[in-house]
């Protein structure tokens, strides 16, 4: 029987890029090679799609960076991975080595987007592989543009009753205009200390914390560095706890895992890449009810919000009050990531939960195929 042929398409424009790497890396290095043909494509930085054998290259520039090591089981060696990497990848039975003429020719069954941010997280790929008819996995263009802007994720919610922390949001022409109004305001809406996040980005990337106005000008002109629009958040005395969520109509919600943070401020990009960061506690010490109200709350989440295949929902809990923080459509997939050990302490190894979420990526398509046959 032939394999299924699959697209893993990583890298890209975002700041994110590295951890994109990473987590196409890891799918790639777990998927069931008896089941599928693999084949990378690798997005540069600048935006251009490599070939065939630069994409496979960038897998091997990964192995070599020793900064990247701490994505990978230690008691695997460089070389094992290699050998690995060589088999999987041993057959290319591609027409081009034009990666991007290659999905433009429909030379794959589906394709699985691991971006992070904008230019991939954010429904931008999803509306090209939409346009050409190709099935691919995780959140459509609906749920992929509204849940990388940190605002209208905020609004949907409060229209449907969850909580939310409170906050602002500003755009960078406003900010250029009147500063100090601007500073006046924030100050007499919300106390310090706050956080200063870019609407559009992940990983933390980006965010800060003040704790005083000279904080708070610093923490916005960061802000605006990433992005066009920031948004200010009350800073509260919170733990933040993530589930996960997978499936299309009928989800299911995974183990809760509860972050630890090195960072007594908040779970920064260290905090969760760095050599020393602490692993999240999976599943989290708290009793029957409130994980119930979490899962709940998070599939609610997931259906309003229009999102399907999978996704990593983050909260804030205060006096056992839940806030939604924020809803990762395409969360870190590498192999130490939240997203992969959730589901592996909840009974699904990780090389099934791919075979599950490519499943619910033809199950998605095929829906459209039978929509559209009704036109």
């Amino acid at each position: 029987m032939d394999k299924t042929k699959i697209a893993i398409l990583f890298g890209g424009l975002s700041p994110e890029h590295n951890t994109s790497l990473a987590g196409g890396f890891s799918i790639i290095i777990d998927i069931n090679i008896d089941k599928y043909d693999i084949f990378p494509i690798y997005v540069k930085q600048n935006g251009d799609f490599s070939t065939y054998n630069e994409s496979v290259n960038s897998l091997y520039d990964f192995l070599n960076d020793k900064k990247n090591h701490i994505y990978l089981d230690p008691e695997t060696s460089i070389d094992k991975y290699k050998e690995k990497l060589a088999l999987i990848l041993k057959d290319n039975k591609l027409k081009s080595e034009s990666m991007l003429e290659n999905l433009f020719n429909k030379e794959f069954d589906i394709v699985f987007p691991i971006f992070h941010g904008k230019n991939g997280e954010d429904g931008s790929i999803q509306g090209l592989l939409d346009f050409l008819d190709i099935a691919y996995v995780g959140c459509g263009i609906t749920g992929s543009a509204i849940c990388i802007d940190k605002e209208i994720t905020k609004k949907i919610c409060e229209a449907n009753n969850i909580p939310v922390v409170e906050y602002l949001v500003y755009k960078k022409y406003q900010w250029e205009e009147e500063k100090e109004k601007l500073l006046t305001t924030i100050e007499n809406k919300i106390d310090y200390p706050l956080f200063v996040k870019p609407v559009s980005l992940g990983s933390s990337i980006g965010i800060t914390k003040a704790k005083n106005r000279d904080e708070l000008i610093n923490g916005l002109q960061v802000g605006f560095d990433y992005d066009s629009k920031v948004l200010i958040e009350k800073g509260l005395k919170v733990e933040e706890y993530s589930v996960s969520v997978i499936g299309n109509d009928r989800p299911i919600a995974s183990e809760i895992a509860l972050f630890r943070s090195l960072n007594p401020d908040f779970f920064d990009f260290e905090s969760k890449y760095s050599e020393k960061a602490l692993s999240s506690i999976i599943p989290a010490p708290i009793d029957d009810i409130l994980t119930k109200e979490i899962k709940t709350t998070a599939i609610n989440i997931y259906k309003f919000l229009e999102l399907n295949g999978f996704a990593r929902i983050d909260f804030f809990i205060e006096n056992r009050v839940l806030y939604l923080n924020e809803v990762n459509t395409i969360p870190g997939l590498d192999i130490y990531g939240t997203f992969i050990k959730q589901w592996k302490k909840s009974g699904i190894d990780k090389t099934k939960l791919i075979d599950m979420l490519i499943d619910f990526g033809f199950e998605k398509f095929n829906e459209k195929q039978r929509l559209k046959n009704c036109y």
